[in-house]
């Protein structure tokens, strides 16, 4: 197997981020359930930050109402503090109603799978994303030509992207680091899927991948084999359910992921996802 970096092994476009703009984007691929509505539709970048945003405050509205039960069950009956942590209680579960609501609506966008070109996502977030990553790493594209598409819901490979570029540079202690993300084709054997998280559930084939980089600080093996467990973090501002996301939305649409780290060299997320067919 050709190391996907290996210029003669397949063709790259390598940029900087700050010239994506030179790299011209390709057509559209053909949408399939397309439903034209009677108003012009919300830009996907948004869209999709949107409906992340409103699902990761859902969530911090669980652990709220989880702490202000708990405190209001240790609290005296006749205390006075009662009735805040009950209005408390009540307005979390209102907050909790508009956001399940608002996800409601977001469910067609949120669920449509079509044609997706894994190039275009990551040169819509990384456009989407520049400003905020700029000030801890220098990033790089090396995004394969005519790579094969995926069948997926947009909206959810944009949250992977964000996720792993996010995770990249938060890993980043002294700026300005480096980020890379390539993308790039293998032909998987058995034997080879099973050394995947989850290991065992891929099908052997060819697959689409996409790698994240960075130059940061790396993780210990023991940090390494807790990463996607749901709240656990090592970052002080952290919440510990990006990348448990992450990995559920490649379990969902039949992918893997592997993650390479060592301590002051840096780790590496590739994501894999079935590659198509020809598609006409």
């Amino acid at each position: 197997m050709n190391h996907p970096s290996d210029p003669s092994s397949q063709k790259h476009t390598w940029l900087p981020a700050s010239r994506l703009n030179e790299m011209g984007r390709q057509p559209d691929p053909p949408q399939i359930h397309s439903e034209p509505g009677p108003q012009a539709p919300v830009p996907a970048s948004v869209d999709w930050l949107v409906a992340g945003t409103v699902h990761d405050f859902n969530n911090l509205l669980v652990i709220i109402m989880s702490h202000a039960r708990m405190a209001l069950n240790k609290v005296p009956a006749d205390s006075p503090a009662r009735r805040h942590l009950e209005r408390a209680i009540q307005a979390t579960r209102h907050a909790a109603d508009l956001t399940y609501q608002l996800l409601a609506d977001m469910d067609r966008e949120r669920t449509h799978s079509t044609y997706v070109d894994l190039n275009q996502i990551v040169v819509e977030v990384v456009e989407l994303l520049e400003p905020e990553l700029a000030s801890r790493a220098r990033l790089h594209l090396a995004l394969t030509q005519e790579l094969s598409l995926v069948w997926a819901t947009p909206l959810q490979m944009r949250q992977v992207v964000m996720n792993l570029l996010r995770n990249a540079a938060d890993a980043i202690a002294q700026p300005p680091g480096e980020i890379v993300v390539r993308t790039y084709e293998e032909v998987l054997t058995t034997q080879e899927t099973r050394t995947f998280q989850g290991g065992g559930g891929l099908a052997s084939g060819p697959y689409v991948c996409l790698e994240v980089q960075d130059s940061g600080v790396g993780m210990t093996p023991e940090t390494l084999a807790h990463i996607f467990e749901p709240y656990f973090t090592t970052k002080s501002t952290g919440r510990g359910i990006g990348l448990t996301a992450t990995l559920g939305i490649i379990y969902a649409h039949l992918g893997g992921v592997r993650v390479e780290s060592a301590p002051g060299v840096g780790t590496t997320f590739r994501v894999y996802l079935p590659a198509l067919a020809d598609v006409d």
